[in-house]
């Protein structure tokens, strides 16, 4: 693998996880391994209501199911099935891992004891 097609990946990357509700999924995730996505959107939604984020449940399920999810999909991070909506992590990613450790230890200073 070149250095440029790094670049582009590490690109992509940040990019997928600059949208802090796919952070947060991603958090969840790695704790839980699997989540449904009603219990995934009200996991959020406190989370949101913490930092102050107004987003209904309605309007973040519609986001989550037509945008984050398959963002999240499309890098190879989950796997989720729309009609029994599980949403699973698909395997460790060591280096994901520790970039969102890092993101994680960030948004704890601001959201304190919030994120799982």
């Amino acid at each position: 693998m070149t250095n440029t097609t790094k670049e582009t990946e590490l690109d992509d990357v940040l990019r997928t996880l600059t949208p802090h509700y796919r952070r947060w999924t991603l958090y969840l995730l790695i704790e839980q391994k699997e989540i449904t996505l009603d219990k995934l959107v009200t996991e959020l939604c406190t989370l949101g209501e913490a930092v102050g984020k107004d987003v209904t449940e309605v309007e973040l399920l519609t986001h989550l199911h037509h945008v984050d999810l398959p963002k999240l999909v499309d890098m190879g991070f989950i796997s989720y099935d729309s009609e029994s909506e599980e949403i699973v992590l698909v395997r460790d990613h060591n280096d994901l891992q520790d970039l969102l450790t890092t993101t994680k230890k960030w948004e704890h200073t601001i959201i304190q004891d919030k994120l799982p």
